[in-house]
């Protein structure tokens, strides 16, 4: 996958193996990874993003993710913090003439030190000249360099489990859930008297001593009520399915 502008859009990489992609720009968006498997071989080099990488359940990254540009210091960091990104840098990548659709680097572009290498603008879509000039024109997007970090995401501690909400399509569809309800089990700590029972990292939860389980704050709402029980039934998503567990008020 190379030499692709992308408007207003990001390149995604889903489960598979040994999916190569270099020297393509991501207008206003970025590399979207989700649910890579282990020693996948996928690699990500050369590319200019426009925000942090938004990856969804990834704990092996593939056999190379390095030498990109990124908008700014702390998205930079931020996959570093994933051990991917020892030779990228960050920055303006100084396009030529974006409004007009001219998304050629300018010769002192910091993407020149990663390896991105220029690649014709008039070669995408229709060619032929008749039917070039009746074919539609994509809309060229304002270009918006992401100059800081967004708000980290909001996450509620139960038990010694970090929790958050579902809050967007692209978690929806990694976790394999119907809707945005649920709460995913961020993290287990190993002190954690949940760290011996059924649930596990990486869980959704989307029902609890048969309640929905909407959101954090109701699912902890439904515990309290529920503390007096010796277990409850939890419904839960894995692996993108649907099962059954019960979980004893011993564990939290």
């Amino acid at each position: 996958i190379y030499n692709n502008l992308c408007l207003n859009r990001g390149i995604k990489l889903r489960e598979g193996y040994y999916r190569t992609v270099r020297n393509n720009i991501m207008v206003n968006n970025t590399f979207h990874p989700h649910v890579w498997f282990t020693n996948s071989g996928d690699v990500f080099t050369n590319n200019i993003v426009m925000k942090k990488y938004a990856g969804i359940r990834i704990k092996d990254w593939g056999k190379e993710v390095d030498y990109n540009l990124f908008p700014n210091k702390g998205a930079l960091l931020k996959a570093q913090r994933n051990q991917t990104d020892a030779n990228s840098v960050f920055g303006n990548p100084l396009f030529i003439n974006p409004k007009s659709g001219d998304f050629t680097v300018k010769d002192d572009s910091p993407a020149l030190k990663i390896g991105f290498k220029n690649f014709p603008m008039d070669k995408f879509g229709v060619q032929k000249p008749e039917l070039k000039a009746i074919a539609k024109q994509p809309e060229i997007p304002k270009l918006k360099i992401e100059s800081s970090v967004k708000k980290g995401v909001e996450t509620k501690q139960w038990s010694g489990a970090t929790l958050k909400n579902i809050e967007t399509i692209e978690e929806q569809s990694s976790y394999g859930t119907h809707s945005l309800d649920g709460v995913i089990v961020l993290k287990i700590n190993k002190e954690s008297k949940l760290i011996k029972s059924d649930l596990k990292e990486g869980d959704v939860i989307i029902g609890f001593a048969n309640k929905k389980v909407k959101n954090t704050s109701n699912f902890l709402d439904v515990l309290e009520k529920n503390s007096f029980k010796e277990s409850v039934k939890l419904m839960i998503i894995r692996n993108q399915k649907e099962i059954e567990i019960q979980l004893s008020n011993a564990y939290y």
